[in-house]
């Protein structure tokens, strides 16, 4: 027996009680009606009778009839009333559940984004092609790019070049490639399919594009690296964008995440600060434009150009 049972049963053996008293002060007046004597000549105790028996009747009537609503109408209502406490029980506890359910989850949400805000996450895009790459290619002071031979995404924006070249004030250029002695070329070559060669005249033609978008000779560096690129970066004065490289063979097109600099825990931080490490490993191919693939033959030695300060960033 559960607390809430408790009220019920109180109240039904208060109302059998009440039943049981009209019941037997009913019997006992019945018994006093009929031991009253009526005197036939005055009529005696006539009164006392007729009324004794009334009320008896009354009250075995009532209790009579209290007795069945109690055990059939009462019972029927009490057994409504428990299901529908029951049922309200059960969608207060649901509720309750529910309710903390999802503080948990706004708890969860408030959580991820103090992170992402730590991060510096700003947008997020399912495909490349979904994001317009014109404004961090055109407007930062400074723009450093790292690309695996970059041919096809420099062709898809070259208009894109040739306006930051041209309306030059001061920008500076910086793009980061596979170098082409590489022993990471094969390993590029053999995940897209192609042969050394081939990504080395990939890497010329980027070269030559570059070249050709800048024709007005403004500030631009072309270096290449030995490892293995995990990602594309761009990086600009106070965003960065990067697309994550998947690891089969299979061509899928990568998604795009965007970050902003927030602060030294920030993604661009981190970032930038493994760019400007990257590029103290990085030598100068800015004169590779091998038509047939060969290896470069003028060595250059380690780049040590000044790295441009966080300003320029």
């Amino acid at each position: 027996m559960n607390d809430a049972e408790i009220p019920k049963l109180h109240f039904r053996y208060k109302y059998m009680l009440v039943i049981i008293v009209v019941l037997i002060v009913g019997l006992v007046l019945l018994i006093l009606s009929q031991n009253i004597s009526i005197d036939q000549l005055t009529q005696n105790g006539t009164f006392w009778k007729l009324l004794f028996e009334h009320l008896a009747t009354a009250m075995l009537v009532g209790a009579f009839t209290g007795g069945l609503y109690e055990y059939f109408l009462r019972k029927e209502f009490l057994n409504v009333t428990e299901k529908q406490t029951q049922t309200i029980c059960e969608c207060v506890s649901q509720l309750g559940e529910e309710a903390k359910s999802r503080s948990e989850k706004i708890a969860d949400f408030i959580a991820a984004n103090r992170e992402q805000r730590e991060l510096g996450v700003s947008h997020c895009f399912n495909e490349a092609q979904q994001f317009d790459f014109t404004n961090i290619i055109e407007t930062p002071k400074s723009l450093t790019i790292v690309l695996n031979d970059g041919r096809t995404w420099i062709g898809n924006h070259y208009e894109n070049f040739v306006n930051r070249f041209q309306n030059d004030d001061g920008k500076e250029t910086t793009f980061i490639l596979m170098h082409p002695n590489s022993p990471a070329i094969q390993l590029h070559a053999t995940k897209v399919g192609s042969t050394v060669q081939g990504i080395r005249i990939r890497i010329a033609e980027t070269v030559n594009l570059l070249k050709s978008a800048n024709s007005k000779q403004k500030p631009l560096r072309i270096v290449g690296h030995q490892l293995y690129n995990t990602m594309s970066v761009f990086l600009g004065d106070n965003d960065v964008v990067l697309t994550p490289y998947f690891l089969a063979k299979i061509r899928k097109t990568p998604p795009v995440f965007t970050f902003v600099d927030t602060g030294k825990e920030s993604f661009y931080q981190k970032a930038k600060q493994d760019i400007e490490s990257l590029l103290r490993d990085c030598t100068d191919i800015s004169s590779y434009l091998s038509e047939d693939g060969s290896e470069m033959q003028d060595k250059v030695e380690s780049h040590t150009t000044a790295i441009p300060t966080a300003s320029h960033f």
